[in-house]
């Protein structure tokens, strides 16, 4: 949207300044001591300023000096404008970017949400969504609580998310024999929110494991 602005913005300005310039000179001098290829220029100034931005050039040269800084400078600004435009076409064709970036975008494209069956949190934070209304209820009978090792390939199949731990979701899918560079390459991790979960671990009273939890 930017480029298509930044192109229709320099050739109004072109416009602008061919037609300040005719109309001064014009109330400065007779009309009759304008130069011919100043008044092709200012009677056609569309198709010069067209020309600019398309880098193709003119059948008439001007003659004033006036005249002269805004043909040079249009032509100047038409290929600044082109080099711009292309290096910003090359850069949004090269560069893969995620559908999906963000919670928001999963609710954005009707991803069903679902959660880890082993993570209570997990379960919450989907009951949350539901109650709320931000996600619709499922019939009666059925549940969004699964588990990840049934549910990955539906995962990588279809627009389903899985709402779990990083650690929880990872371990399942190791031991079910998918390895860490296909995930990489075929799922995206989205976070559901910015603040860290507080949690802690339990050991029996006197464990020689309290010291290193407590680190």
């Amino acid at each position: 949207m930017e480029i298509w602005l930044a192109i229709f913005g320099m050739w109004v300005l072109i416009i602008f300044h061919i037609v300040l310039f005719v109309q001064v000179k014009r109330r400065i001098h007779d009309s009759a001591l304008q130069d011919p290829s100043d008044s092709a220029i200012s009677d056609e100034f569309i198709f010069f300023a067209l020309g600019a931005i398309c880098q193709k050039g003119f059948h008439q040269s001007p003659s004033s000096a006036s005249m002269q800084v805004i043909f040079f400078t249009g032509i100047v600004a038409g290929l600044l404008l082109h080099v711009a435009y292309s290096s910003a076409l090359v850069s949004i064709l090269s560069v893969n970017v995620d559908p999906v970036q963000s919670f928001r975008d999963l609710l954005a494209n009707e991803f069903e949400i679902f959660s880890d069956s082993r993570v209570p949190t997990a379960t919450e934070i989907v009951k949350g969504l539901e109650t709320y209304g931000i996600i619709k209820k499922l019939d009666e009978g059925k549940s969004r609580n699964v588990g990840i090792g049934n549910t990955i390939f539906k995962v990588l199949k279809t627009k389903m998310a899985i709402v779990s731990f990083s650690d929880s979701f990872y371990q399942v899918a190791l031991q079910r024999k998918y390895q860490p560079d296909f995930l990489c390459q075929k799922m995206s991790r989205v976070l559901y929110r910015r603040r860290p979960a507080i949690g802690s671990m339990f050991v029996k009273r006197g464990s020689p494991l309290r010291e290193y939890f407590n680190c």
